[in-house]
């Protein structure tokens, strides 16, 4: 079987129907798998930098790990807007009326692991799936519950906390659980459960506080453009190559349409202070930002797709 791939780079809204996938009774079964092969256990970067870390950010490291929970993936496919192909992930059709997610909906990814998540997309919509000339991709985005990243600080950084920390941002309400839109968790890599932190006060909170540490451009997101308008997601676009996409392998039954998302991560977890100011875990949990701002146009994820008819 043959196989493409196409580079990525994060991008913002650039089309109008943002997630929407319209039945015009054609769908397909896809595997898509989240992975990431530039983590710090694959490449053995370690330890904190303090340049070259993007915008205003004054630190910056290689995650050793990306776990977590995605609700929906989706594909822009052809040069019409409005076309989108999904799910990829999961089975909700239609993430733009979302208001919050829920936990069963969600689906465990694992960046060092191939993991495949199946989905059954819908070809077409209100514009008709493109002809093989202009059936590429042109965007895709996915919509986290929330992200957990594991990283290994070293002992002369700056900072008293040498050692493992996992920390956990949460991208929208979970229903069923205390998890809010924004909120940071935190723990320390042994076993046991992620809890909120406060200012001043560490974290260790295993039900939510009045005022949790979180990441207020999350918290706070809003949108006026088409497609969900409370609950952000990550976009990524090409920029090198493209990769094209036809309906006539999406439908042939003999094929498993697999497309592997490999993210770049090396410095991918960014931090807004600097280490010498961590005085305390929530320092540096208050600190802590995914590389993409979520659903606007600033840089961040970037990478490579895979796709095997």
């Amino acid at each position: 079987m043959k196989k493409n791939t196409i580079i990525l780079a994060a991008t913002g809204l650039i089309f109008s129907l943002s997630g929407c996938s319209f039945d015009d009774g054609t769908t397909v079964n896809v595997k898509t798998s989240l992975v990431s092969t530039t983590l710090a256990s694959a490449d053995g970067t370690r330890g904190l930098e303090t340049s070259g870390c993007g915008g205003s950010y004054v630190a910056c490291i290689t995650p050793d790990s990306v776990t977590g929970k995605a609700y929906y993936a989706g594909m822009i496919v052809g040069t019409s807007n409005g076309l989108s192909l999904g799910p990829m992930i999961g089975s909700v059709r239609d993430p733009s009326t979302a208001t919050a997610f829920a936990d069963s909906d969600l689906q465990a990814f694992d960046f060092s692991q191939q993991l495949a998540i199946t989905g059954s997309p819908t070809l077409g919509g209100p514009i008709p799936y493109p002809a093989d000339s202009l059936a590429y991709i042109t965007q895709f985005h996915v919509y986290f519950g929330f992200v957990d990243t594991k990283l290994t600080l070293g002992s002369s950084e700056g900072h008293s906390f040498a050692g493992i920390h996992m920390i956990r941002q949460v991208m929208a309400d979970i229903t069923g659980t205390d998890f809010k839109k924004g909120d940071l968790l935190y723990h320390s890599g042994a076993t046991g459960d992620f809890m909120w932190c406060v200012d001043g006060s560490g974290c260790s909170s295993s039900t939510r506080p009045t005022t949790p540490i979180s990441n207020s451009t999350i918290a706070s997101y809003s949108s006026t453009d088409p497609g969900n308008k409370t609950i952000p997601s990550f976009f990524m676009s090409p920029t090198s190559s493209t990769i094209q996409v036809k309906k006539s392998d999406l439908t042939n039954p003999a094929n498993t349409n697999t497309f592997k998302v490999d993210i770049t991560m090396t410095n991918g977890i960014k931090f807004t202070t600097a280490a010498s100011s961590w005085s305390s875990i929530d320092k540096m949990v208050a600190a802590f930002r995914l590389p993409a701002s979520p659903g606007d146009s600033n840089s961040g994820f970037s990478a490579a797709i895979t796709y095997t008819p």
